[in-house]
């Protein structure tokens, strides 16, 4: 149990200067992708 916590920790600390979150263009991610930018995520 321990590793995997330990592990989530470093996933956590390894997007500290960028992060990429990939929104497919289909209509059901449209909400998803509305929220995103919305809450400050620019789009590329």
């Amino acid at each position: 149990f321990q590793l995997r916590v330990n592990a989530y920790r470093v996933l956590l600390t390894r997007g500290r200067d960028a992060c990429v979150v990939f929104a497919p263009p289909i209509a059901e991610m449209d909400e998803t992708f509305a929220y995103l930018a919305a809450a400050g995520f620019r789009q590329l």
